[in-house]
């Protein structure tokens, strides 16, 4: 019995030493580098800062402190929780440290924690009953979908990255997988529906079980191209948010997948590293056959191909296709030059548009009448064999003699002679009149046109916007003169209350001053006061707010009957300043500022312009093209010097590169017709099509895109003023007027967006010299030549990556130097 009652009593003094500062963790075990809190909850307040003791394996993060109050018994229990992280796996133990509560000194216990690798975290399967390690519930593989440990330079690996997870985990997806391991292989860009670019192609996110359980499977499929032999050991690793079991405080009611907005389950980030499919061994690709065209492209092709007319006339145009459907590797498709005896074939056009087809197309022009046979061989490398499979076409062709006559330089295949010296002196005065020399420089149209337009078109539109204003108030405050009584007292009072306060200044004596006040101080109180005709100074005070004018305007009242003395008293400068107070409360005040800013283009050097008009003139036309470089402003462009930058190139032979100076001018000054004829000449000696925008695209191109944006400013302006001014026009007039404004600006905004999306575009070009190859890759070296293009083609800048720009020409894109085009902007 006794040591009962002792046992009772040790106990009970236990707890009451304890009652003092009780401590605990909010976990037993946590993951390594998580976060858990070390609570203190006591009775009192804490005298000054606590010392934490230093931590072996972990770390105290005082910058996370929780702070609350309860109430337990009756008393008012405090907690201050902070946050530890444990950095390393094993036992943390949190060593027993002293606090002082209200003046007495307690401690604490010391706890141990078990800090263990994330994939060591145990999760229980609900459905199972069961605990595994992370680890084992969340897993991923990295697997080849053709079952193929072998495969060629250029030849498209399929990659497959799955990841499970178990469903209670809650997963969702931080971030796409990222490949090891691939330093020489390059990966296909993939389209997502949402607009994105991604490496991967949209992942397949869907619920499966395996050995009685529910995961959630992601997979993600990718395609890799090796770059150059050897041997390759890919690896992928993920990011997942996963909500471990003592985080789950509430569960989402819907789906899976990127996440749950609306959710507030806590998620911890884990990395999942998967397993790899093997070394891969990327061999070289065998020498082609030396009597085929190489296409460069591996798989398994079928090639039809021929002309698209079974006889031909000379001089007229044809086209020659191959037609190739199968599967394997397109981007490493290289169309070929061709080349035919006694025709003239045009660079390839190839097109992608199905999947598994592609259609290589060359424009033919027969030069000669005969009969045209020629056996071609194209080759096609097949990994599944290892071989080139060749693939022959058998061409015919009977070319008939044309009665037309043939035009030097293009039929024919003879150089296109140049305008000077084709031109005989009884040449018709259109064409004697071309290809002249500008001697002055002209004006300068700077550059970008919408961005130099915009200050002065909108100075138009705000200096109407406020004309209007101006008028509409005009208006309206007439009218309402003439309909509000209301409006038209306080526009007396705006208009009395200045001149009332002029004449209490300039007022010489106490009578004066006393009979202005009950003449004219008190009628305006009572206007201002919205008072009746007729009220008294009695009720005029009484509605006064202000007590140093309500005791002033009192005192007034009583000055008849007051001392000569006293009544001079109310005739002082301070009373005056508090009656003109008073009513200067009803005057107003308008202010209006504009500011218009017109840019001013930078002048070209008159010296250098003159050296190239002597240059040009002395026939070293060179020199001439330097000279007028040296004297275009290209943020501000003349069109003259532009012009003779287009004649003297003309002159030299260098027809893209005139045509590149012609395009510019042009654009500049549409309205000339010499620089427009010149154009069209050079497009015809490089055998280009001439710009065709039909009836509406000729008319809309007449004037430059910023002076569509002045004529629209100006309707809007048009629009602004007439909407003002409805009042004193006839219906009919206003009605006109708005209308045609109306359309002004609609037509003038719809030509300039339609301007500045086709022909004003700013990565509109053109490719320089005789023929250029576009390349797959940013080098001038690398990569397979995609197309040739001839020079003088319209082209369009698609990229840019250093002094290599990517460009688009008749369907085909590819990389190219960025000194072989020249922009037009």
């Amino acid at each position: 019995m006794k040591k009962f009652l002792s046992a009772i009593l040790f106990f009970a003094a236990v707890l009451a030493s304890a009652a003092g500062l009780q401590v605990s963790v909010d976990r037993d075990t946590v993951p390594e580098n998580e976060v858990f809190y070390f609570t203190m909850e006591f009775e009192g307040s804490i005298d000054g800062p606590i010392s934490l003791p230093e931590l072996s394996g972990g770390d105290w993060l005082t910058n996370i402190r929780r702070n609350g109050v309860s109430i337990l018994n009756g008393k008012r229990v405090n907690t201050l929780s902070v946050g530890i992280r444990g950095t390393a796996p094993g036992t943390l133990v949190i060593p027993a440290f002293k606090v002082k509560i209200d003046g007495r000194e307690e401690q604490t216990q010391k706890i141990e924690v078990k800090v263990v690798p994330l994939s060591e975290m145990q999760v229980n399967d609900r459905a199972g009953g069961s605990a595994t390690r992370l680890s084992d519930a969340v897993f991923g593989e990295l697997t080849l979908p053709d079952k193929r440990q072998t495969y060629y330079v250029g030849e498209a690996i399929p990659m497959r990255v799955t990841v499970l997870a178990l469903s209670e985990l809650q997963p969702r997806l931080n971030r796409l997988p990222e490949l090891t391991g691939t330093s020489d292989l390059v990966s296909r860009s993939y389209q997502w529906p949402d607009g994105r670019t991604s490496n991967f192609a949209e992942p397949d996110i869907r619920q499966t079980v395996q050995n009685g359980k529910r995961f959630i499977r992601f997979d993600f499929d990718t395609v890799m191209r090796p770059l150059k032999p050897g041997k390759i050991e890919p690896k992928a690793s993920l990011t997942l948010s996963v909500a471990l079991p003592d985080e789950q405080r509430s569960r989402p009611s819907f789906g899976f997948g990127f996440g749950f907005p609306f959710s507030d389950v806590e998620y911890t980030t884990y990395k999942v590293e998967t397993s790899s499919p093997g070394a891969i061994e990327i061999k070289s690709l065998p020498p082609a056959p030396k009597d085929a065209v190489n296409l460069g492209l591996l798989g398994r092709w079928t090639l039809t191909g021929g002309f698209d007319r079974k006889e031909a006339k000379a001089g007229e145009a044809l086209s020659f296709f191959l037609e190739l459907k199968g599967s394997g590797t397109i981007e490493t498709l290289s169309a070929p030059k061709l080349a035919f005896e006694n025709m003239r074939v045009f660079p390839p056009e190839v097109q992608k548009d199905k999947p598994g087809e592609i259609r290589i197309s060359y424009a033919v022009v027969p030069l000669k009448a005969g009969e045209f046979s020629k056996t071609m061989k194209f080759a096609t490398f097949d990994p599944a064999t290892g071989s080139y499979a060749v693939h022959e076409l058998d061409l015919r062709l009977p070319v008939a003699p044309n009665d037309l006559p043939m035009t030097p330089g293009y039929s024919t295949g003879e150089a296109a002679p140049l305008s000077g010296e084709a031109a005989p002196a009884a040449a018709d005065p259109v064409q004697s009149a071309q290809h002249l020399h500008r001697t002055s420089p002209g004006k300068t149209v700077p550059l970008p046109l919408i961005r130099h337009a915009l200050p002065p078109a909108a100075a138009i539109v705000l200096l109407a916007a406020i004309a209007a204003l101006v008028i509409e108030l005009a208006a309206r405050r007439k009218h309402r003169m003439q309909n509000d009584p209301e409006f038209r007292r306080v526009r007396l009072l705006k208009k009395e209350v200045p001149k009332l306060i002029a004449r209490l200044k300039n007022t010489r004596s106490e009578e004066e001053f006393l009979q202005l006040l009950s003449v004219s101080v008190h009628p305006l109180l009572a206007e201002a006061l919205r008072l009746p005709p007729g009220a008294t100074p009695s009720e005029i005070t009484a509605k006064i707010e202000d007590p140093a004018l309500k005791a002033f305007l009192e005192s007034v009242q009583a000055a008849e009957f007051m001392p000569a003395a006293a009544r001079h008293k109310l005739f002082s400068k301070e009373n005056v300043e508090l009656l003109s107070a008073g009513l200067r409360k009803y005057a107003a005040l308008f202010l209006l500022f504009v500011l218009a800013v017109f840019p001013a283009g930078a002048a070209e050097k008159p010296g250098a312009f003159e050296q190239g008009g002597a240059a040009f003139a002395a026939g070293d036309y060179p020199a001439a093209i330097r000279h007028y470089r040296e004297a275009l402003n290209d943020r501000a462009p003349s069109p003259h010097i532009l012009y003779n930058l287009g004649e003297a190139a003309y002159r030299l032979g260098d027809l893209p590169l005139a045509k590149g100076y012609f395009e510019r001018a042009h654009r500049l000054a549409p309205l000339d017709p010499v620089i427009t004829e010149d154009l069209r000449q050079v497009n015809t000696a490089l055998k280009l099509p001439e710009y065709d925008g039909g009836a509406v695209g000729r008319y809309r191109d007449a004037l430059r895109p910023d002076w569509y944006l002045m004529i629209a400013a100006t309707a809007l302006a048009v629009l602004a003023v007439a909407g003002a001014v409805r009042r004193k026009l006839p219906p009919l007039l206003t009605r006109t007027a708005l209308l045609c404004a109306a359309a002004v600006f609609v037509l003038a905004s719809t030509a300039m967006y339609f301007q500045m999306h086709t022909t004003y575009r700013p990565e509109r070009a053109v490719v320089l010299g005789s023929s250029l190859e576009l390349r797959s890759l940013p080098a001038a070296s690398s990569g397979s030549v995609v197309a040739v293009v001839s020079g003088g083609s319209d082209a369009r800048i698609l990229d840019r990556n250093g002094d290599f720009v990517r460009i688009g020409v008749n369907g085909q894109d590819g990389w190219v130097p960025a000194e072989k085009v020249m922009p037009i902007f």
